[in-house]
């Protein structure tokens, strides 16, 4: 049952009184400024940073929790995986943009707890989220026992603590109609996103010129197809490319009305250009394993088991097909016709099984690494060194490798139960009017989850953690709002 703390308070400022202490504390700002400038004698830069950044960091503590929120994910969205456009030295620690805006978001929370603004909710997805950052906790604690230098430790939990948002998502929004909102800014930047891809695509072919780049912005090399040589774009927040084409092919089965239709044919098309500019093929895969979900959830009713017995079949036989093939060595990192990208991710799978099996049941812990032939390509040939591993694009593997059996368990059981669970509500139960934008939700996280981990980290780095946390709460809303209409 929600429980909305909204209580009348006697406010301590009238309004009268409120431009006086405004004016008094800015003119105490303001010489707090100068006293830094020229007494303590900081740079200028710095001083600026508090003139700034300062009030505007207050400002967002005392935003309702559903606007900080919102800016929260934005800025995850806007950000890189890992790279950061300034990183500040604390304490002899690297502190990065997108940590302190956690730190800032988290802050935000604790102010409207206290000002009583949280729409409380508790979940079966709630229980999902603390098993999932259970077994984060779990290998942190068997790397220290392990002992492992703590720096190496610290290092791996970084990425892994933005997925405490998923504690506080939840109860950020008063409604579905209100969290819809926010999805619906993270829509428009990916259209925004998406224009400036095909521009930047564009603008290469036109001019001849070849990028050749990673920064805080995202990734720009060139590629080969066949003998074309082309330009890889891809901006940070292109995740969503692959989320909202999904969503928008479940919106185009489940509307009958011929305009609504229409309208989500025409986006479905448009993210079609920007998902091949980036010419990443496990964003392709992972879109076609979401289509077909979405295509079998559309199917007649008579039909539809049948299908999906059959598409789990199948998937469970390419599973079981690749491990046979990895087995007989026919998949090994050795093999040259396999191209560069592909080795290289086998020589990871192939040197973290091999530390599973030192430790099969608890796993090697956060901190445990191997050192392999490290693969890469520079467009023109293939670079071959050695190499330090400690994590994995392979997540399945990743977590298995350093959970163990045991570990593993704790994070299978909580990622299938969001699955499983979710499908049930969004297929079954929920009825509303936007039934269908919310199964190819459903369908978009499915593929994130159960495909993109089996060849690349998305899930594992920031944004990821954010996007998983996000999903948890768009499950938890969803059940009380069935439990409401019920």
């Amino acid at each position: 049952m929600q429980k909305v703390l909204e209580q009348p308070k006697n406010l301590f400022l009238s309004n009268s009184s409120i431009p006086i202490f405004a004016f008094l504390i800015t003119f105490l700002y303001g010489i707090g400024l100068i006293f830094l400038l020229f007494f303590i004698k900081l740079p200028l830069t710095q001083v600026l940073f508090f003139g700034l950044g300062a009030p505007f960091a207050v400002l967002y503590l005392l935003l309702p929790l559903n606007y900080s929120a919102t800016i929260f994910l934005v800025f995850m969205m806007l950000n890189h995986y890992y790279i950061s456009i300034k990183i500040f030295p604390v304490a002899g620690m690297e502190i990065h943009p997108r940590e302190i805006m956690l730190f800032m978001f988290l802050g935000n929370f604790f102010v409207n707890l206290i000002l009583e603004r949280v729409y409380w909710r508790w979940t079966i997805y709630s229980y999902f989220a603390l098993l999932y950052l259970l077994f984060f906790v779990y290998i942190a604690t068997v790397g220290f026992l392990s002992g492992y230098h703590w720096q190496r430790v610290v290092a791996e939990t970084r990425f892994p603590f933005f997925f405490v948002s998923a504690l506080i998502f939840p109860h950020v929004w008063k409604s579905l109609s209100s969290l819809k909102k926010t999805i619906d800014i993270i829509f428009i930047l990916t259209v925004i996103l998406g224009i400036v891809t095909c521009a930047i695509f564009i603008y290469v072919l036109l001019t001849g010129k070849i990028l050749r780049f990673q920064n805080f912005l995202g990734e720009f090399v060139p590629a080969k197809l066949g003998p074309l040589k082309l330009q890889e774009v891809r901006l940070n927040g292109h995740m969503f490319f692959e989320i909202f084409f999904i969503i928008f092919l479940s919106q185009f089965f489940y509307h009958k009305d011929y305009k609504k239709k229409k309208k989500s044919l025409l986006i479905v098309l448009f993210f079609i250009p920007p998902l091949l500019i980036l010419m990443m093929k496990t964003a392709l895969v992972s879109v076609f394993f979401g289509s077909v979900l979405v295509f079998i959830i559309y199917l007649p009713s008579k039909i539809r088991p049948l299908a999906f017995i059959l598409f789990v079949l199948c998937v469970v036989t390419a599973l079981f097909s690749s491990v046979l093939l990895f087995h007989l060595d026919i998949l090994s990192w050795t093999n040259s016709r396999l191209g560069i990208s592909l080795q290289a991710r086998l020589v990871e799978i192939t040197g973290a099984l091999e530390i599973f099996m030192k430790s099969p049941l608890f796993g090697s812990g956060m901190g445990s690494q191997f050192e392999g032939m490290g693969l890469a390509s520079n467009f023109w040939q293939d670079l071959y060194t050695l190499a330090t591993y400690q994590t994995l694009h392979n997540l399945w593997v990743y977590w298995l490798f350093k959970g163990g059996i045991l570990g593993f368990t704790f994070i299978a059981i909580a990622l299938m139960g969001i699955v499983c669970a979710g499908g049930y509500l969004v297929i079954v139960r929920y009825t509303g009017k936007d039934k269908g934008f919310w199964i190819g939700y459903w369908c978009a996280l499915t593929a994130q989850i159960v495909v993109m981990s089996l060849a690349f980290p998305r899930l594992s780095y920031p944004i990821g953690q954010v996007y998983l946390s996000l999903s948890v709460a768009v499950m938890s809303i969803l059940e009380e709002t069935i439990k409401q209409e019920g």
